[in-house]
C-alpha cells in the first residue's frame, strides 16, 4: 500500500471513530467474561459479558461449530435500541 493510501486509510478511520460520538480511548482493553457454555447438536453456545467502555456491561452470544479446526467466516450483529 503507498503512503498515500496509507494515510487515507488511517484519516477515514480516524473520522468514523470520531463520527460514534463519545466513546473510550482506543487504546483501552477490552474484556471478555464467559458466563454460560452450552453444547447443542453441531455447535457450542457460550454466552459472554463484553466491558467495551468501562461503565456498562454488554450481554454477547457466541456461536461456534464443535468440529472445526480451521479458520471460519464471522457474522456479527449489533441490535438496534427500540428502531433507531
Amino acid at each position: 500500500m503507498s503512503n498515500l493510501a496509507a494515510d487515507h486509510q488511517q484519516n477515514s478511520r480516524k473520522v468514523l471513530y470520531d463520527l460514534l460520538g463519545d466513546l473510550p480511548p482506543l487504546s483501552r482493553a477490552v474484556s471478555c467474561e464467559p458466563v454460560t457454555q452450552r453444547e447443542e447438536d453441531g455447535y457450542i453456545l457460550e454466552v459472554l459479558v463484553l466491558d467495551l467502555n468501562g461503565s456498562q456491561s454488554v450481554s454477547a452470544y457466541f456461536v461456534k461449530p464443535k468440529a472445526c479446526d480451521g479458520p471460519l467466516p464471522c457474522v456479527l450483529y449489533n441490535h438496534a435500541h427500540g428502531g433507531d
